[in-house]
């Protein structure tokens, strides 16, 4: 019994060190190097900034910009951040802020190269859920229309597994897709149209079993 019990708690402890977790409060106000910023539009660079401990995305423009996480190599985790609205210039239907996944990753000068991907965001109209490239820019699988408040944090969070995934906020579910295709390995945070954003407390995960907790400042 007890080379058992031995065996494993050196099994645990062999999951453990093998485990993928990386986590950025922004609290040391300084863009870590796993960062990588990306603007959809050529003629506007990327606009993103720490301040007092949170991280602040501007873009008064059309399509957006991400924010791409280096170094991730996972193709299941799980994926958190709170995010707030800050403001919203015009369309606001076109105005969100969240999470990307699946990814290919950032290309040095073609916006072609990030693509396919999915996206998951909240705004002033509600939460959605799509997918880039669409005939027409994005396409939505998900739309819910439940209003999030300026000015107010929600906790958002992704659990991909497979070719599923659900995306949550405030630990209420507002969309699932089970039938998954892109495999990019590469996620990160994005604004959309016209929309000032705020995050913080970022953290993904490999390790499914575990449900990240939601801090809070």
């Amino acid at each position: 019994m007890k080379r058992m019990i031995m065996l494993y708690v050196f099994l645990f402890a062999a999951g453990s060190v093998n485990a993928i977790e990386w986590k950025d409060s922004f609290d040391d106000n300084k863009l870590n190097e796993r960062w990588q910023p990306f603007a959809w539009s050529m003629e506007e660079s990327p606009d993103w900034k720490i301040e007092d401990g949170i991280l602040k995305a501007n873009w008064p423009y059309w399509n957006g910009q991400m924010l791409f996480l280096k170094d991730f190599e996972s193709s299941d985790f799980i994926m958190q951040v709170r995010c707030r609205i800050d403001k919203v210039w015009q369309v606001p239907e076109l105005a969100s802020a969240g999470m990307i996944f699946r990814s290919p990753g950032p290309g040095k000068s073609s916006e072609d190269n990030i693509v396919p991907l999915y996206g998951f965001g909240i705004g002033d109209s509600g939460s959605r859920i799509g997918i880039f490239p669409a005939d027409s820019g994005w396409h939505f699988l998900e739309t819910s229309f439940k209003k999030h408040e300026i000015g107010e944090w929600y906790t958002m969070r992704i659990v991909v597994k497979g070719t599923s995934f659900s995306c949550y906020v405030d630990d209420e579910i507002v969309g699932r897709m089970y039938n998954a295709y892109f495999d990019g390995k590469f996620v990160g945070l994005s604004i959309g149209s016209n929309i000032s954003a705020s995050f913080d407390d970022f953290m993904i995960t490999d390790q499914l079993d575990e449900k990240p907790a939601s801090d809070s400042k």
